[in-house]
């Protein structure tokens, strides 16, 4: 945007942008059932230049696209929660087939807090909310979809599909988050060097992360379409019906941390070491 407007003439540079959004909805079968337009203008304050405000916006756009690497820059005390959570209450969250951040606060299998939102530190509140029966905010808006880019780097463990629990341990005194990484088991650098060494032959090695399953690569010039090299990987490990194990490839990692708040909790899992995790079908 900043290049175009740059490259037009001082004479025929513009006094605001338009930014439009026009949305066809549709219902299961497809067919059209309304249609929405949306315009934002933004106009030029008298004290920037428009350089200025594109170079704001721009960097807006960098801290909006990194804030998933960042902790939540708003953290709400969340009185409710944890009370109810000292009192027994499990929390769980997760993302819905929409992508809504879903909380979930239980009693004893019962619903006792309920939050619905486009981030998960917003679902939170409402959640605590919920619990300690706060009438809705008028800001308070009901979503279809979530946040297609992550708030922070807790909003982005529920993006990215995970599912997440929390509780109280009253022998400890500490908050408990803990949630589920799907993992792929990565080829070493070491074996991926001797492979692409010696094209074409086969390399065995062990996987590191669990050391049960036994692995060959083969490195292969060309394997690709357009021309490009490629490695292939196959699991040589049986399981008990003779086929491979289900997470030969891909497997579940925990992580899990402590604090004196959940949101304590949360950092701490966040940097907690991945440790693998059989899934019990």
């Amino acid at each position: 945007m900043k290049d175009v407007y740059l490259a037009c003439p001082k004479k025929d540079r513009i006094a605001y942008f338009l930014w439009i959004n026009r949305y066809l909805w549709k219902n299961d079968k497809g067919e059209k059932v309304a249609k929405e337009l949306e315009i934002v203008v933004i106009t030029k304050p008298k004290d920037k230049t428009w350089n200025q405000l594109i170079d704001e916006g721009l960097k807006a756009k960098e801290e909006r696209e990194t804030a998933y690497l960042r902790p939540p820059s708003h953290t709400p005390t969340l009185s409710g929660l944890h009370q109810a959570l000292k009192k027994g209450a499990k929390l769980h969250a997760f993302r819905s087939g929409g992508g809504t951040r879903v909380v979930r606060l239980e009693i004893r299998d019962d619903l006792a807090g309920y939050g619905e939102s486009i981030t998960l530190e917003d679902a939170l509140r409402r959640a605590n909310d919920n619990y300690l029966k706060i009438k809705p905010r008028k800001s308070d808006k009901n979503y279809l979809t979530g946040q297609s880019l992550a708030a922070s780097n807790v909003d982005a463990i529920a993006l990215q599909g995970y599912s997440i629990d929390a509780w109280y341990d009253t022998l400890a005194e500490l908050y408990y988050v803990q949630y589920l990484e799907f993992c792929h088991r990565e080829v070493p650098e070491k074996v991926i060097a001797q492979a692409k060494s010696q094209p074409n032959v086969p390399v065995v090695f062990r996987d590191t992360a669990s050391t049960r399953y036994l692995y060959v690569v083969t490195f292969v010039p060309g394997m690709f379409a357009n021309g490009e090299d490629g490695t292939s990987t196959k699991c040589l490990t049986t399981s008990i019906d003779g086929g491979v194990p289900d997470d030969a490839y891909f497997y579940h990692a925990q992580k899990l941390g402590s604090g004196k708040n959940i949101w304590e909790a949360f950092q701490n899992a966040i940097a907690s070491p991945s440790v693998e995790v059989k899934i019990i079908k």
